[in-house]
């Protein structure tokens, strides 16, 4: 009767049958050797989601800020290279302001164009949608953070007019 001898595994990766042998020899270790990928380089471009809230104030020539609203909204970009970006994006944003006389023109044929009428202020309260149109230049980039500029520019689309007028009529005070 003959017994097979078992296999074993070379550092040649070939099996190989062992050797019949009574006495216990150490082999070495079988070592493998895996090569880690390489690292890809970073992508230089690349789509991105944005968004944002901010304070907001509208100011008027000689009538300072008037509330505050808080603006926000978001959108989308494409970084075409580590350092250029183009975005767009919807932004949700308040119009709240006092203009004084001089500061308002009536539309010509309105009820207010009327030589007779003057008006003293105008409280305003616009609810309006921004869309922006914007270029990015990242000019400065570290680990966790990036330092940028932006030009760019808007279309307003106005959503909702609230105006309070203060004016005086044949020299009466009227509120409307």
């Amino acid at each position: 009767d003959v017994a097979e001898a078992p296999e074993k595994l070379t550092t040649d990766s070939t099996i190989q049958p062992a050797a019949n042998t009574d006495s216990i020899a150490k082999e070495p270790p079988v070592v493998s050797t895996i090569k880690k990928p390489a690292k890809t380089p970073e992508k230089k471009t690349h789509f991105y989601v944005f968004a944002a809230a901010a304070p907001e104030w509208s100011y008027v020539k000689k009538r300072g800020a008037g509330d505050m609203a808080i603006s926000y909204g978001g959108g989308i970009g494409y970084m075409f290279s580590r350092k250029w970006a183009v975005q767009v994006g919807l932004f949700k944003a308040a119009k709240k302001y006092r203009a004084g006389p001089g500061d308002y023109t009536p539309k010509p044929g309105s009820y207010y164009d009327n030589p007779d009428y003057v008006i003293e202020s105008v409280d305003a309260d616009c609810d309006i949608l921004e869309i922006p149109l914007a270029v990015r230049y990242t000019f400065l980039q570290r680990k966790k953070t990036q330092y940028f500029a932006m030009a760019g520019i808007a279309s307003v689309i106005m959503k909702k007019e609230a105006y309070d007028y203060d004016y005086l009529r044949y020299g009466n005070p009227r509120y409307s």
